[in-house]
């Protein structure tokens, strides 16, 4: 192992002060105050500086991602943000149809999405490619707008848009999801949990509580899911976390752990699985 380490930043985040350290190819992510504990108040010598990890035990809470020689930690300004959604659009596109078992392939993606024929592809699939397609460039361009009720409703209208009975208003009548009955949705009940969730300090955290609520409580007669990643995605890009994108390789996890949230009420190996799934950039 390198034990030679490169200070690459120092930051704020929510009012603690952190600081990234590279280690060959990784990066670790901690408070000032662990620094100090593994190096010394008063250490000055902050380039190629021999580590002795035997001292510093991460905490759980702080992040570890492979970096470049030039990297950075994992967070992002928005500005960085944005671009990485719309360098990786079409893989937003594809994997959120994915997860909905929409039969399309990434290069059939890709044509749907730039307004080419496609043949051999269903019209609901085509349909649901260029719902998220507009549901996608929608998010990417209001990441400065208020999580509102009436703003979740805007991404449902875009992803659901000729898919269900209604499209961006709040279901009024019951559905199923496999075993699963979740009750009708009541407008003030949503409000109070769309306030409470807002409250949530943590972007992430706050990310992963909305897509758990608002999947379980099934708030749409049609795409959930797919409304759920958008705005838990809007909430990341805005404080520069990242994406949710929820991937084939994290595809069959994410089913059985979803699952075991709507009949077991088991919130955290979901919120697991979802913070796998959460991409960011490398610089």
């Amino acid at each position: 192992m390198n034990h030679e380490y490169e200070v690459i930043k120092k930051f704020e985040r929510h009012g603690k002060q952190m600081v990234t350290v590279r280690i060959g190819n990784a990066a670790h992510v901690m408070s000032l105050e662990e620094w100090h504990k593994v190096y010394g108040r008063n250490h000055q010598d902050k380039w190629k500086t021999k580590v002795d990890w035997n001292r510093f035990r991460p905490r759980i809470e702080y992040n570890k991602k492979d970096v470049s020689k030039n990297g950075r930690d994992f967070m992002l300004t928005r500005q960085q943000n944005i671009f990485l959604a719309k360098k990786t659009f079409t893989e937003l596109v594809f994997n959120t149809a994915y997860i909905e078992g929409c039969n399309v392939t990434f290069p059939q993606t890709q044509t749907i999405i730039d307004g080419a024929v496609v043949s051999g592809i269903s019209v609901d699939d085509i349909q649901t490619v260029l719902n998220l397609r507009d549901g996608w460039k929608f998010v990417i361009n209001s990441v400065d707008a208020t999580l509102t009720l009436e703003y979740i409703c805007k991404i449902n209208e875009y992803v659901s848009r000729n898919e269900s009975l209604e499209w961006g208003v709040l279901r009024k009548g019951t559905v199923g999801v496999g075993d699963f009955i979740p009750s009708i949705p009541i407008k003030e009940n949503v409000l109070k949990e769309i306030e409470r969730i807002n409250g949530i300090n943590s972007p992430i955290d706050r990310a992963l509580e909305y897509f758990a609520y608002a999947c379980k409580q099934q708030l749409f007669w049609d795409g959930n899911k797919r409304t759920s990643t958008m705005v838990a995605s809007k909430i990341l890009i805005e404080n520069g976390e990242g994406i949710l994108t929820i991937g084939k390789d994290n595809a069959e996890e994410f089913n059985i752990t979803l699952n075991n949230w709507y009949l077991k009420n088991e919130l955290q190996p979901l919120k697991d699985c979802l913070r796998k799934c959460i991409r960011t950039l490398e610089i």
